[in-house]
């Protein structure tokens, strides 16, 4: 019965950190997509294509996303935050 009751106690406890864990990270992409939104209108180059690859190359394939990132905020001017918010549909909180 002890036994049972720690259980279904750890099992819920579980799920309460999984859900939260679960929302804290869809914020913190949210949040990312924002600001990635204000490079919207930028001018794909070669040069770009090839900085893409030499990092991905240099991290072993991992941080793809960081690869990414860094590249279109180096070559790329960005949009103002009232601007990207309009044209990515964002709510304005």
């Amino acid at each position: 019965m002890k036994y049972s009751f720690v259980r279904l106690t750890s099992v819920l406890l579980g799920a309460a950190v999984l859900v939260t864990v679960s929302a804290a990270n869809a914020a913190g992409t949210t949040q990312r997509e924002r600001t990635m939104s204000r490079y919207a209108k930028c001018e794909w180059t070669d040069a770009m294509s090839k900085q893409i690859y030499e990092c991905v190359v240099r991290n072993n394939g991992f941080g793809t996303h960081w690869c990414f990132d860094e590249t279109l905020q180096m070559n790329c001017e960005p949009e103002p935050l009232e601007t990207a918010d309009k044209d990515s549909g964002a709510s304005q909180e």
